[in-house]
């Protein structure tokens, strides 16, 4: 279907879900930055990326707070190198999930009401496990 309607299908059914968060993943680059970048703006839900610098045009956030009012909870969404190699022929600037978590886990700090964090991962299994071992500690 996504060879068809550039991805259209996905954002649509997301919107009818009602999903609130996404991340990326390598199937958005699929049709380049510009479809990508039309299918953020069609998208209702907002879109967090922490480990990469999306071109100036795009809508993406490295953290969303919850709620708005006295947030309590961090959101965060991190992509995995088969993702970054994507994202960089597309004009995003790869950053190091490893070090992204750091500065976001060093900003948290400052923020003493906010007492977890959860990560939107589209990350292979061995990826996950070594953020998952950097947020143990």
């Amino acid at each position: 279907m996504s060879q068809r309607f550039y991805g259209s299908q996905m954002v649509e059914l997301l919107n009818l879900c009602s999903v609130n968060l996404a991340t990326l993943g390598n199937h958005e680059f699929d049709f380049g930055a510009e479809v990508l970048n039309q299918r953020l703006k069609e998208a209702r839900f907002t879109t967090v990326l922490a480990n990469a610098l999306a071109p100036p045009t795009f809508d993406l956030k490295p953290v969303v707070f919850w709620p708005t009012e006295k947030p309590f909870l961090a959101i965060t969404g991190l992509a995995g190198n088969q993702t970054l190699v994507k994202a960089e022929k597309n004009g995003f600037i790869r950053k190091n999930p490893a070090e992204a978590v750091d500065k976001l886990l060093g900003d948290l700090r400052t923020r003493s009401a906010v007492g977890a964090l959860v990560v939107l991962s589209h990350m292979e299994r061995n990826e996950d496990m070594e953020i998952q071992k950097k947020l143990s500690e």
